[in-house]
């Protein structure tokens, strides 16, 4: 087990939460372009970082970015380079991809491992 969870689950993921009221969908898929660009640029600079996505939450006017990182500090970095003021950056774990998103998967019947 790392950090309370079992192996399989992706880890070295951070979460940027920011808080955008007011903010229509294009000035989001702008917001997530700097953010990409950002990661990019810090990416050839010889850091361990890529830009994953971003997701809307309209009703609670907020934007979380995910990224893939060797450190918060990473992060935090490609935030700051982005224009973005986050409300938080906190690590976070993903199932993509490990054997228990593949059993959340599983058709209707089957049992899941």
């Amino acid at each position: 087990m790392r950090n309370g969870l079992e192996d399989g689950w992706e880890t070295r993921r951070y979460l940027v939460e920011v808080y955008v009221p007011g903010h229509d969908v294009g000035e989001l898929k702008h917001l997530a372009a700097r953010a990409a660009r950002a990661a990019d640029e810090l990416e050839r600079q010889g850091r361990s970082i890529r830009y994953l996505r971003s997701i809307f939450v309209p009703e609670e006017e907020m934007c979380f970015h995910l990224y893939s990182a060797g450190s918060i500090v990473d992060v935090r970095e490609a935030s700051e380079r982005a224009g973005v003021d986050p409300d938080r950056v906190a690590a976070a774990f993903e199932a993509e991809g490990s054997r228990y998103a593949a059993a959340l998967r599983a058709p209707r019947g089957e049992e899941r491992t």
